[in-house]
């Protein structure tokens, strides 16, 4: 059993925090499979036969190992730092973290478009009617609601 890190071909040429994005930690048995992988040929998932990851339907090429075991492998997919630099890291983690102090305008602005939708007031119709139905059926079987007594009397006059 060998163990490696695969990326999408189309990361290999990218930095190590997109690598970081978009890795899989794989497992082969097959040496010819283990071969084509330490080679850095592309490896279709799906032919290489060795994985149960329905992920791994997909091309994969090495980027990190080969390992002995999964503990290499993971530890290998997941470093203590994203990058080289970790100022950097530092850098782009408090530029994470420090949100647009108006971006609560944009959800004001969003709940008013959502007013605008038909489907909302489909939706708080749907919701009315089913408390109105919920009110009904209780005071029928209660004869606690008198408000909703009054509606079950209009809606079956001889039930009541």
């Amino acid at each position: 059993m060998t163990w490696f890190v695969m990326i999408p071909p189309g990361y290999a040429s990218k930095s190590t925090a997109e690598k970081d994005l978009v890795d899989f930690r794989e497992e082969f048995t097959n040496p010819l499979v283990i071969a084509a992988v330490e080679a850095g040929h592309v490896i279709n998932g799906s032919s290489g036969g060795d994985s149960a990851n329905p992920q791994f339907d997909q091309q994969l090429v090495k980027w990190l190992g080969p390992f002995t075991t999964e503990a290499q492998a993971k530890a290998a997919q997941n470093p203590a730092q994203q990058s080289p630099n970790p100022a950097n890291d530092a850098a782009n983690a408090a530029e994470n973290s420090v949100s647009n102090p108006l971006a609560f305008l944009q959800e004001v602005g969003d709940f008013f478009h959502r007013l605008t939708e038909a489907s909302t007031w489909e939706r708080i119709g749907e919701v009315l009617l089913g408390v109105a139905l919920i009110c009904v059926g209780v005071a029928k079987m209660t004869h606690a609601v008198p408000m909703a007594t009054t509606i079950a009397r209009i809606v079956e006059p001889e039930a009541v």
